[in-house]
């Protein structure tokens, strides 16, 4: 109850985080169960759409640890739909691709990342998914221009850099 006062009164629409961390905690402590009540709760009480989609992905986050893939994808699938602007949207496809790719449906994961990087081609996530894929159908010419395109976007991010090594070392 203490901590979801802090929460509540740090928390704002763009910055979930106080109220993310009630949902780990509850997660930790009292299971799957409780947490994922807590976000329904607090999806449903989201002023807007796009307010839900961090929220949304939590979910789906906490789905796929579960073991219960199809439930994320579910949650995604409506986080993708219900988000009012564009940014939010690609936010929860690129995350559906990701799950997608996980299970072995590169085809929907392109498909998602293509979306995404027809409105944003400087999606930095999407080009490494993008990435991905190519170095597991060995195009590897291809992951590596997506993958130093996504460094020049984003030189902190050691991922970049790991994926372009397993690409180079294939190559």
């Amino acid at each position: 109850a203490e901590m979801r006062a802090v929460a509540d009164a740090t928390a704002t629409p763009d910055n979930p985080e106080p109220r993310l961390d009630v949902v780990r905690l509850l997660y930790s402590a009292r299971g799957f169960e409780a947490a994922e009540a807590e976000l329904e709760s607090l999806i449903s009480a989201a002023e807007t759409g796009d307010a839900a989609v961090p929220l949304r992905l939590a979910l789906a986050d906490m789905l796929i640890a579960e073991g219960r893939a199809e439930a994320a994808i579910e949650v995604l699938e409506t986080a993708a739909a219900a988000a009012e602007t564009r940014a939010e949207g690609d936010r929860a496809r690129v995350a559906l691709a990701r799950v997608a790719f996980g299970a072995e449906d590169k085809e929907r994961a392109a498909a998602l990342v293509a979306t995404v990087l027809e409105d944003d081609p400087d999606n930095v996530e999407a080009l490494a998914l993008r990435a991905g894929v190519a170095i597991e159908e060995l195009e590897l010419q291809s992951a590596i221009i997506d993958l130093r395109r996504a460094q020049s976007l984003a030189p902190e991010n050691a991922g970049l850099f790991a994926l372009e090594a397993r690409a180079l070392e294939l190559d």
